[in-house]
Order: C-alpha cells, then sequence, then structure tokens
C-alpha cells in the first residue's frame, strides 16, 4: 500500500513538473494554455527568478512607507468624521431646541402655563446636555486621532 502512494506521488509530481505553458495561435489570435492546444504549440520556458536581498529590501521599505501613508489616511479620514459628526450633533440640538422653543411660547400666562414652560426648560437643558455629551465624546475621540496621527507622521 506504501508503494503504491509513493508511485503515485512521484507520478504527480513527475506530471506537475512536465506542465508547462503554451503559446498557440488560432484563427490568428494568440491564445497561452496549460496545455498543448494544437501540434503547432511553442512550449514557452518560464524562467522565475528568485528576487536578491536589495531587492526585497526595497519592495519590503515601500511597502512600509506605504502601510504608514494608508495609516496617516485612514486616522485624517476619521478626524474628518468626527468633525462631521459634531456638526451633526450640533445641527440637531439646535433643531430639537428651536422645536421645544416654539413649543414654549404657547405657554399660557398663568400658573398652569408657568409650569409647563417650566418643564419645557428642563427639557431643553436636558437636550443641550445630551449634545454635549455627545460632542465631547466626538472631540475626545479627534484628540486621540490626532494624537496618533502627529506620532504616525513623525515615523514617515
Amino acid at each position: 500500500m506504501k508503494n503504491t502512494i509513493i508511485l503515485v506521488l512521484l507520478l504527480i509530481g513527475a506530471f506537475h513538473a512536465q506542465a508547462g505553458i503554451y503559446k498557440c495561435v488560432i484563427d490568428g489570435k494568440t491564445t497561452f494554455s496549460g496545455e498543448p492546444c494544437s501540434d503547432h504549440a511553442e512550449k514557452i520556458n518560464v524562467k522565475i527568478r528568485k528576487p536578491n536581498k536589495e531587492e526585497v529590501d526595497i519592495v519590503n521599505t515601500r511597502n512600509v512607507r506605504i502601510s504608514k501613508a494608508l495609516n496617516i489616511k485612514r486616522l485624517e479620514n476619521k478626524v474628518e468624521k468626527s468633525d462631521e459628526n459634531i456638526e451633526d450633533f450640533q445641527r440637531a440640538m439646535d433643531r430639537d431646541i428651536k422645536k421645544l422653543e416654539l413649543k414654549k411660547s404657547y405657554a399660557n400666562n398663568n400658573l398652569a402655563g408657568a409650569t409647563w414652560e417650566n418643564s419645557i426648560s428642563t427639557e431643553i437643558r436636558a437636550v443641550i446636555e445630551k449634545y454635549k455629551v455627545k460632542i465631547t465624546r466626538e472631540e475626545e475621540k479627534i484628540s486621540t486621532y490626532r494624537v496618533q496621527l502627529d506620532k504616525a507622521r513623525s515615523e514617515v
């Protein structure tokens, strides 16, 4: 049984060693195949050259530079997105406050109206606090991203 497996593996290895690339011209069009396409197929000998250490170092250095540049761009995009989020929060807060102030303007000039007006004022303060927390969170993210950006830029 072992001999059969070894024989099959040797035959597969020999088959792969025989494999190549063939160039054929069929109906005036050049095609390439792993098998001869016709009797006039031209076998192409592909020479695979191992890069030398200097070439590998050049590619690795380029890859590191590209990776650093991509990281910087990613961080810049995050800062931009957080800036946009802050603007969106500010607009949403302004919109919510305007709605509440409009409600407040309908309060009657009596005790019930004063109570309702006070309730709306409390609601406005809650809205401001809610958006203040969201904006502060985004500002903290921006600060973190900028520290990372400064570090990434200094490494370039």
